[in-house]
């Protein structure tokens, strides 16, 4: 099979002319047939996802078969075209606003994150402080969150974008979904190279739009900061995640 790209938990390849497969890397087993169920969730709440067709064994690996998206993500959009980087963070704002809407039948987001805030190895005081700042924001409305949201995970199709691997979707607060996705693209200092007009944009226009003060985007990105320290990060990963989560590095 043609290889097409990979993340930590799977790798893509061609299925055919119409349909890819993604497989799960050894040590990650099920966890593609697990996506298949949430897609059907996310699509049963209105939003655009590609199609799932079935769930295989290939080699001793589980996989999904989905729909092939044609075009570009919007990070080889922005990477090939910076100066559409402001206009696309803007547009990616409203993208991600657009997919919170009601959900049934996904995992508590703010459960989630107690659990694995919890399992880290940050030091207790920094633990306690956040978990407190976790009870304090939640203010117990939940929508569906993709929990993985970036320029990356977003498909520039024809008919507009598509949000792709929503294994972490959950039913949680929406600017703690914001928050995940600062976290994961970088912001304040660490944004991927070529991306950083729209991780800068992105940021401020993300807080704006939700009526986000300071205080309150700081915190989210102290809890989600904490709770990706539990997915096994190391060496310098490691430090800027407990940085952000100690409050020693915020913009």
């Amino acid at each position: 099979m043609e290889f097409l790209a990979e993340g930590r938990t799977a790798e893509v390849f061609v299925w055919d002319d119409e349909r890819v497969v993604k497989l799960d890397r050894v040590g990650w087993t099920g966890l593609s047939h697990y996506e298949s169920g949430v897609i059907e969730v996310i699509v049963a709440a209105g939003v655009s996802a590609p199609k799932v067709f079935e769930t295989v064994w290939v080699e001793g690996r589980s996989g999904v078969v989905l729909e092939r998206l044609e075009g570009p993500q919007l990070a080889e959009r922005v990477r090939a075209h910076p100066a559409l980087a402001e206009q696309e963070a803007v547009d990616f704002v409203e993208f991600h606003m657009g997919l919170h809407r009601p959900v049934e039948g996904l995992p508590d987001q703010v459960d989630l994150l107690r659990a694995s805030i919890e399992r880290t190895e940050l030091a207790s005081a920094v633990k306690r402080e956040v978990l407190a700042i976790l009870n304090d924001l939640d203010d117990g409305k939940r929508v569906l969150c993709h929990g993985d949201l970036t320029a990356e995970n977003v498909i520039m199709t024809a008919s507009g974008p598509v949000a792709i691997d929503w294994l972490t979707a959950n039913a949680g607060v929406p600017a703690a979904d914001f928050a995940r996705s600062l976290v994961l693209v970088g912001w304040p200092d660490q944004a991927s190279r070529g991306l950083e007009r729209f991780v800068t944009v992105m940021a401020k226009q993300g807080a704006r739009r939700r009526d986000l003060d300071q205080r309150v985007l700081t915190g989210w990105v102290r809890v989600m900061a904490a709770a990706r320290l539990d997915e096994g990060f190391t060496g310098p990963s490691a430090d800027r995640l407990a940085a952000l989560a100690s409050g020693e590095n915020s913009a």
